[in-house]
């Protein structure tokens, strides 16, 4: 686990002059991809820092998290946006916090149904499996990770795992109550290796 966020912390690239890469399991914003600086990601959003919160200070990690101060809608749904950017890959988090109590529940079927796959656990979903896509666009992964400083034993291992997290919780009683997030921190590598 060390090493794959140890990993997900050396990608480096602005991203200005690159082009999403083609799967399906984009961030859930429209106009944002994986991997984009927070710059990028504000100004598709057409926002300014004013309008974000940072909550850098208050977690103890190297990504930088911003929520954003007005609620998005999500499948028909008001949530609070929280994004992460890690220093070099850009971003690698999306979090949606359903404002209305049980919201989530309303609209798990949609959800289900949206980022439908076959493999994940019961509150997760995993999507854009490398080996479901072409083997150029894995083999530039495969190198890029290994050039970013990943053990040659490790990298058939990493680059079979899911480039996408979906995570969702529907239980009253956890903290994460109704909360749907999106982690795409080897999406982000993805994106840079491409």
């Amino acid at each position: 686990m060390i090493a794959l966020t140890g990993l997900s912390l050396l990608a480096g690239c602005s991203g200005e002059d690159r082009k999403a890469a083609a799967y399906r399991w984009q961030p859930p914003m429209e106009h944002v991809s994986w991997g984009q600086s927070k710059e990028e990601v504000l100004a598709a959003l057409d926002l300014s820092e004013e309008d974000t919160e940072n909550l850098g200070e208050l977690v103890d990690t190297t990504a930088e998290m911003l929520i954003l101060k007005e609620p998005l809608s999500f499948l028909g749904k008001d949530v609070q946006a929280m994004l992460a950017f890690d220093p070099e890959a850009g971003l690698v988090r999306v979090g949606y916090s359903f404002v209305e109590d049980g919201a989530l529940e309303e609209v798990l079927p949609e959800l289900l149904e949206e980022y439908s796959s076959e493999q994940g656990t019961e509150n997760s979903i995993y999507g854009s499996m490398p080996q479901d896509m072409d083997a150029e666009s894995v083999q530039k992964y495969k190198e890029y990770v290994e050039q970013e400083g990943m053990a040659k034993d490790e990298v058939e291992e990493y680059c079979s795992l899911p480039l996408v997290v979906v995570t969702y919780d529907t239980d009253s009683s956890s903290p994460m109550y109704n909360s749907c997030n999106f982690s795409g921190s080897r999406a982000a590598l993805w994106e840079h290796a491409q």
